[in-house]
């Protein structure tokens, strides 16, 4: 458990989640992108925040379309979320931002993509993501709330699998952010693991 319930700038994160879970209370969702590097890194080991994000990403595990349409349409009608523009995976929340739902799991072709509906034209690489919510960090937020966040390394994973598959229009940022987890994978709480567990990697001759 990574407690950050001490943390009064988290509040805003607090609150969402808060009202993720009045609008629906199954709904347990993955932390991903942008905001799980900085909750990891900055918040849980003070690193310098080297690249803000504007939105929250939250990875869902869905059974098939109609699973995600209901996750989705219950959100909505709370009141609390309102649909951005005309783009089917991202909600505007009322007072923080936009949030991105992404789907994952039976509904996954065999390629670990995900062709949204109707038409299936817009596809999106979502491999990795079961992988990542079986290692995910629990995390103590203010307001008694929690989160699920992906683990550092299943965050470098999504990133070269990101990396690989926008790099051509994402003008390098996901090399970016690879780049800054592994300079600061050690430092963020793993250097006496790599003593203790990994002594051959540094044994020198």
């Amino acid at each position: 458990m990574l407690d950050l319930s001490g943390r009064e700038e988290l509040d805003w994160l607090a609150q969402l989640m808060a009202d993720v879970r009045t609008a629906e209370p199954a709904m347990d969702p993955l932390i991903v992108g942008a905001l799980a590097r900085d909750l990891l890194l900055h918040y849980g080991h003070g690193f310098k925040i080297e690249r803000a994000t504007a939105d929250v990403d939250f990875a869902l595990a869905v059974a098939d379309w109609d699973d995600y349409s209901a996750t989705r349409d219950a959100l909505l009608a709370s009141g609390l979320f309102r649909p951005f523009r005309n783009a089917a995976h991202k909600l505007q929340h009322a007072k923080f931002g936009w949030v991105d739902l992404i789907p994952y799991g039976a509904l996954e072709r065999g390629d670990g993509t995900i062709a949204w509906p109707p038409a299936g034209d817009e596809v999106m690489a979502v491999i990795g993501y079961a992988e990542a919510a079986s290692a995910a960090i629990a995390v103590a937020l203010p307001r008694d709330q929690r989160a699920r966040v992906v683990s550092l390394p299943m965050l470098a994973v999504l990133k070269v699998l990101a990396w690989k598959d926008r790099h051509r229009f994402t003008q390098g940022k996901d090399a970016v952010d690879l780049q800054l987890l592994l300079r600061r994978y050690l430092e963020a709480g793993n250097v006496d693991r790599l003593y203790a567990e990994f002594p051959h990697v540094i044994r020198t001759s």
